[in-house]
């Protein structure tokens, strides 16, 4: 399997949506604590942002795997090396 490319891990931008997915209910749960009264005119916003962000992520992340599964058709090979599973223990350290 030395010719297929191996499947995207998104490890940087899993890191990006969740520090800004806690950055945004640390803002809420700040909102919440020092303004209560305020919680109404800010969770709306913070929610379309928290779902956004999450949008954003799932909807790249789709077009990442099926940019890779059509270039993988075009060259007759599967999409990405197939996941075998952990090395056994003792090995890969």
């Amino acid at each position: 399997m030395a010719g297929l490319p191996a499947k995207p891990s998104r490890t940087t931008t899993k890191r990006l949506v969740y520090g800004n997915n806690i950055a945004a209910w640390g803002v809420l749960v700040t909102v919440a604590f020092l303004a209560p009264a305020a919680v109404g005119d800010v969770a709306w916003p913070l929610a379309f942002i928290i779902v956004g962000i999450l949008g954003f992520y799932t909807g790249t992340g789709s077009f990442d795997l099926h940019s890779l599964a059509k270039v993988a058709q075009a060259r007759g090979t599967p999409p990405y090396a197939p996941y075998d599973g952990p090395p056994p223990v003792g090995e890969g350290e």
